[in-house]
């Protein structure tokens, strides 16, 4: 029996992941870069503690959202 994807069900190989996505150095670098930039930025113009509770909102959102059964993300 075949799925969607055309992977054999009855094989115990878990299902190829969608969200594989081989990532240059370079491009690693860059946003590193420019995360620092920004830090620094917010630092200047006094906007640290809104960037930490900005960040601290992304990361309760990510963390409590309830994924459905199934889809693998």
């Amino acid at each position: 029996m075949l799925d969607v994807p055309g992977r054999d069900l009855s094989s115990k190989e878990p299902p190829p992941s969608r969200r594989a996505v081989s990532q240059s150095p370079g491009l690693t670098t860059t946003t590193q870069v420019l995360a620092g930039v920004a830090l620094l930025g917010a630092l200047k113009v006094g906007l640290l503690t809104s960037l930490l509770a900005g960040l601290l909102v992304h990361e309760l959102v990510h963390t409590l959202v309830v994924h459905p059964a199934g889809r693998g993300v």
